[in-house]
């Protein structure tokens, strides 16, 4: 069979109902270069978090028309979008992103196919008293295998400095027939004045699923910083994605594709403000994480 390696697609979500405010990618004034001090404690950190924001979106997909074997693909799209203020020379070290995902080598997948796309990133800076925004060339984002089913990206955004902020943004997505799960760290090693994570779960199911129940959980840590909510709404949902030469080069394959889709969905938002760096002092339970749980169950 053919490989299948679906390069195509990460999700953009519009909910009918009033959500939280998006993530703001390529906003940056002068006076947020200016900004010295922050509502979280910054006197020991060489940058900020200034603000993040995952959206994940989850539904259950027929394994036939990808891996032509029979059983349901447990599918997941996320998009993972960064703002931080470089504080001190030291901070310049987060200026260099690396991120794994998961991707079959053989020619032939078993039950896995995962992919990555739109991958952004830009730096601000104050020169004379006004902005300049420098961004990541595609031909600066550099990709390999660390092994069999493993494919690693990483770049450096450029012209970073003391004063800096940086921005980047990123999607990968996967699908299988075995059970696995997912998880975002609103904690870093560094403060974080805002941190959200958005899940959204399509529980209006196909025909042929709708007897599968409870195949998914949405779990947040016992962190007490952290709010949610959950509600449900019609949303649309449409995948669509610009795919790096050098990814292309790397995989050997992968195909664009285009899709829409407005169903009923279930929405849980979970936001934390003012974090403080973790620490190796700092217990995991504490760590403001959340976790998604994909599971087959079967009819």
């Amino acid at each position: 069979m053919k490989r299948l390696i679906a390069l195509f697609a990460l999700v953009a979500v519009a909910l009918s109902a009033e959500a939280q405010e998006n993530f703001k990618f390529g906003k940056v004034k002068a006076a947020d270069l200016e900004k010295k001090s922050y509502s979280v404690d910054i006197a020991n950190a060489d940058a900020v978090i200034l603000d993040e924001l995952q959206q994940t979106y989850i539904y259950l997909f027929d394994s036939r028309i990808d891996l032509q074997k029979q059983g349901v693909l447990l599918s997941s799209q996320t998009t993972i979008s960064r703002k931080v203020k470089i504080l001190r020379d030291e901070g310049v070290r987060h200026a260099t992103i690396s991120f794994d995902y998961y991707c079959e080598k053989a020619s032939t997948p078993t039950h896995t196919i995962a992919y990555v796309g739109d991958i952004e990133a830009s730096s601000y800076s104050l020169v004379d008293g006004k902005v300049e925004k420098y961004t990541i060339k595609e031909e600066e984002i550099n990709v390999r295998w660390v092994d069999d089913t493993t494919v690693r990206v990483e770049f450096t955004i450029p012209n970073v400095a003391a004063g800096s902020i940086i921005e980047y943004s990123y999607k990968m997505a996967k699908r299988s027939i075995q059970p696995y799960s997912l998880g975002f760290v609103m904690q870093h090693d560094i403060p974080v004045v805002s941190s959200r994570c958005e899940v959204i779960a399509r529980t209006q199911l196909p025909p042929q699923m709708q007897c599968r129940d409870n195949w998914f959980a949405v779990m947040a840590s016992a962190n007490t910083n952290i709010k949610s909510s959950k509600m449900e709404s019609k949303a649309r949902v449409y995948f669509i994605t610009n795919v790096p030469v050098s990814l292309r080069k790397v995989i050997k394959g992968g195909y664009d594709k285009i899709n829409n889709v407005y169903d009923m969905c279930t929405l849980y938002t979970y936001s934390a403000n003012n974090l403080p760096a973790v620490t190796a002092a700092t217990p995991a339970s504490d760590v403001a994480t959340i976790n998604v749980i994909l599971q087959d169950n079967k009819l």
